[in-house]
């Protein structure tokens, strides 16, 4: 499961560095990965260790959802939990639309980081990252 930690870690250098260069869209992917692997560790570190290997991002999702639910912090942080799925959409628009490029650092900040901050703030608060530092 540490591998898992670790190439959360590794996503989140490396968009850090795609945001160094300016390389939005990839920072966008590799953001929401960094959060995503998170997602995946807690899931395996919480009983559901075979299951989301098997499952997709929206499943993984979903399931975590559930875990805030059950330990009664989804209500006070709803609003950021539920910007996952924002951020997935991101992540996926970022990827794969052919007409869609994020060319500067104001439209990155606007379309997706603050969002991916108050996530990654929220996780934070709520234990929820794994990585010490992100």
């Amino acid at each position: 499961m540490e591998i898992l930690l670790r190439k959360a870690k590794n996503n989140l250098e490396v968009a850090e560095l795609a945001v160094k260069y300016q390389y939005y869209d990839v920072a966008v992917s590799r953001y929401y990965y960094y959060l995503y692997l998170n997602i995946v560790y807690l899931l395996n570190k919480r009983c559901l260790s075979h299951i989301p290997n098997r499952l997709g991002h929206s499943e993984s999702i979903s399931n975590f959802i559930q875990i805030c639910k059950k330990e009664g912090s989804y209500q006070q942080y709803s609003r950021s939990i539920q910007k996952l799925w924002k951020l997935k959409t991101s992540r996926i628009k970022s990827e794969y639309n052919p007409d869609y490029l994020i060319s500067t650092e104001d439209n990155f900040r606007l379309m997706f980081q603050n969002d991916y901050n108050d996530v990654v703030n929220t996780l934070k608060k709520l234990n929820f990252i794994g990585v010490s530092d992100g």
